[in-house]
């Protein structure tokens, strides 16, 4: 391809990180984050001004594509019922305003997910939803209808400070009230009054500012240094309605808040801050985030903690400091510069690593984004004392250019998602409640009590080199790899970075010889990995490798991902295909020994691999492994095919088929409290948010009764009826269902009377 007078431009379409493939057809799950590049491009004898991107296929089913640079667009990858190609043409044009195009496809396979990547409570996902209530005026009677609106609108300040705006979704809401209810009584409480649950909405940037991308709208987006000023907001509009009603917001811990009463003369609520509905515990928010950083006294700027941390403002040639450059392949994908300083008189470990887009832009340190630290130390940052896992983050100041501190993160491109959380989702732990003691007084707490609320039975994850991608591997995997030098290539290969990550994994073990039987199976692992059972004897009697008798020193000097874990062996191809890619990195650092999978049978007996992965798509936790999980990176058979294999699923079981799953809850009309078997003149609720993938409701009630009770939301993901004043039986029907099909459940209420 050697220069050429008067040529005309080539261009190269390509899409990165969906496998090691980048152009013809890429194959990519269904909600994958992938981006579109034309950085291969050549312009010959003229440089390319211009790069235009667009879809060009006729399947129908339509992309937004974000900028990211000149020359590359983002894009989630859409749901689909069916694999389907989508089609993207890249037009480059020169100074001479000579053009050249080409084309990559986009193979999507129709795999879902729950949406709850890098979230604490997968098994709980009411958790991240809402109640609206529409309640009629008590006092007033007879059958009703109204149309609510309810809208979902993002706030920020833009790059001048000035205050913005912007409607992110809005939807229409029917309802109808019975004609033989009142509304008399707590308007919660009335299985009469309509309930409508929804998920509460994440503040995500990408959305904003892909509405912004012409140079005169620059100005106006959301960057990263001002998203703890701006916020996501609900407004809830009774657009019309027959009867006097109020609406009320309930949150997952039962709490209620009025939203508007017509009867006061207001059908507008107002904006709404989705923070205020984060009521329940294990629920973050600015609110907790702030708290959290009071607790460990977090200063508010990267330069001032690596001070604290002693790094020096450039540490790459730091003595006692351990430096390395790769790209976190089965993560978050992101480039990553690390670095780790273990204070060996102290015992303390601190870590922070820059994040870039891709492994080349942090080689030549462009476009950072993001900053994460670590720091495994006592409470007061000092040398002496109980020590705990910290975590930090923070983003480049547009104006100062300081890296200020930010209390949440972007992560996995499905929203903000706030420290400490995003990172215990991985570094696993518990978010302590600190909803009940206000900021003000955090500074006042005891140390003790401090250290209580701060420790979060966190710690630092293992590196696994074969989890990673270097300088010197494929360039068409990376995204710029033309603008490395030779010089780079060498010095940020994998060959050359061996002994920079077998210090930063000694240092590893050195957060956890303090607590060995908590942190047992990665201890082993990481030994392991570096010739510890070479020559393998018996396994434990619990199916483990033995505990090596010095925890921090590793006997070899190279890592070795081809060990097995005792406990696997026998399953090699299920532990390096499916367990060491996909579920490791996380579940090895779990406080719930039961569930690090140290062995095979914990994992294929747990009880939730099924529903979790082939059912729900809640796991892996992490947006990109998921997407590994489902379409292998390098082009073979998937890690998903060779677990359903190894349990003998049919093909078809994949997430994104409708399940119908409900709870029945009775409660007193009189107290308002929860039954524990249903009894005559009972309130009634369902509620089907565990169905998965579930877009329509339909629910039906039988009975034996001499008639049957009206039912209040028969189309909604909440229903509600009145048990009659007899002893009888009702079976509730429910049919969930999405475009590739339909799900039935049924439960029979015997209803009896109280005591």
């Amino acid at each position: 391809m050697g220069k050429q007078a008067d040529a005309k431009p080539e261009a190269m379409a390509q899409l990165v990180g969906a496998s090691a493939s980048t152009t013809g057809t890429v194959n990519a799950r269904a909600g994958a984050e992938v981006l579109l590049t034309g950085k291969d491009s050549e312009g010959y004898d003229d440089p390319i001004l211009t790069f235009s991107w667009r879809q060009v296929d006729d399947s129908g089913v339509r992309v937004d594509l974000v900028e990211r640079t000149a020359n590359s667009r983002a894009f989630s990858v859409p749901a689909v019922t069916a694999p389907t190609t989508l089609s993207f043409e890249l037009t480059v044009t020169d100074s001479e305003n000579e053009s050249s195009t080409d084309r990559v496809n986009v193979r999507v396979e129709p795999v879902a997910d729950a949406d709850l990547f890098l979230r604490l409570k997968v098994t709980e996902p009411a958790l991240y939803q809402y109640a609206l209530v529409v309640g009629r005026e008590p006092g007033e009677a007879g059958a009703g209808e109204f149309v609510l609106r309810l809208d979902t609108v993002a706030r920020w300040p833009d790059r001048n400070g000035d205050p913005r705006q912007r409607l992110i979704s809005s939807e229409t809401i029917r309802g109808q009230w019975p004609q033989q209810a009142s509304g008399a009584g707590a308007i919660a409480d009335s299985p009469a009054n309509p309930r409508f649950l929804r998920r509460l909405p994440t503040l995500d940037a990408d959305e904003i500012n892909r509405h912004y991308e012409a140079e005169a709208d620059r100005d106006l987006r959301l960057e990263p240094d001002q998203i703890d000023r701006a916020g996501i907001y609900l407004r809830v509009v009774l657009e019309s309605f027959d009867r006097n009603a109020r609406v009320l917001a309930l949150t997952a811990d039962g709490s209620s808040r009025e939203l508007l009463a017509t009867v006061n003369g207001v059908i507008d609520s107002g904006l709404v801050a989705v923070d205020s509905l984060h009521s329940r515990p294990g629920l973050e928010s600015l609110d907790s985030a702030n708290k959290y950083y009071a607790l460990i006294d977090a200063p508010p700027t990267l330069a001032q903690w690596k001070a604290r941390a002693g790094f020096q403002a450039d540490p790459r040639d730091q003595p006692g400091v351990a430096h390395a450059n790769y790209n976190n392949n089965y993560d978050l994908g992101f480039g990553r510069e690390m670095y780790l300083r273990r204070d060996r008189d102290c015992g303390n470990v601190y870590s922070y690593v820059n994040n870039y887009p891709t492994l080349e832009t942090a080689l030549q340190g462009r476009n950072r984004f993001a900053t994460v630290a670590m720091e495994y130390s006592p409470l007061d940052h000092g040398c002496h004392g109980d020590k705990l896992v910290k975590f930090y983050a923070f983003v480049p100041d547009q104006t100062t250019g300081e890296d200020v501190l930010a209390r949440s993160m972007n992560f996995d491109g499905r929203g903000e998602r706030f420290v400490p959380g995003v990172c215990v989702a991985c570094h696993r732990g518990s978010v302590p409640d600190l909803s009940a003691i206000p900021l003000a007084e955090i500074d006042g707490l005891d140390e003790a009590r401090r250290f209580q609320l701060a420790h979060l039975e966190s710690s630092f994850i293992p590196w696994d080199m074969d989890a990673l991608l270097f300088a010197d591997d494929d360039p068409a995997i990376t995204s710029d790899y033309s603008r490395l030098t030779e010089e780079q290539r060498q010095r940020n290969s994998r060959a050359s970075q061996q002994q920079p990550i077998r210090a930063m994994n000694e240092a590893v073990l050195a957060t956890y010889q303090a607590r060995p039987e908590r942190f047992a199976a990665s201890i082993k692992l990481i030994h392991g990995w570096y010739g510890a059972y070479r020559d393998a004897g018996p396994c434990e009697p619990d199916g483990s490798d033995p505990m090596p008798a010095t925890i921090t020193q590793l006997p070899d000097q190279t890592f070795d991902g081809s060990f097995v874990q005792c406990g696997w062996r026998g399953e090699e191809p299920l532990y390096h295909e499916v367990f060491a890619k996909h579920c490791r990195s996380c579940h090895t650092q779990t406080d719930n020994l039961a569930k690090n999978f140290e062995t095979a049978a914990e994992l294929m007996d747990n009880a939730s691999l099924l529903p979790f992965v082939f059912d729900s798509g809640s796991m892996p936790l992490a947006r990109l492994t998921y997407d590994r999980f489902w379409v292998d990176f390098n082009n073979g058979s998937s890690a998903a095919a060779t677990l359903a294999a190894r349990l003998g699923l049919d093909s078809t079981r994949r997430p994104g088929r409708p399940l119908a799953r409900f709870a029945v809850t009775a409660i007193d009309p009189a107290s308002g409290t929860v039954n524990d078997s249903p009894r005559t003149g009972d309130s009634v609720r369902l509620d089907a948010s565990s169905s998965d993938f579930a877009e329509r409701f339909a629910w039906s009630l039988t009975s034996d009764c001499g008639s049957t009770p009206t039912l209040v939301g028969a189309a909604e993901r909440a229903a509600a009826f009145n048990l009659p004043q007899r002893d009888c039986a009702i079976t509730v029907t429910l049919e969930v269902s999405n475009a590739q099909g339909s799900d039935i459940s049924q439960q029979t209420i015997a209803s009896h009377p109280g005591p």
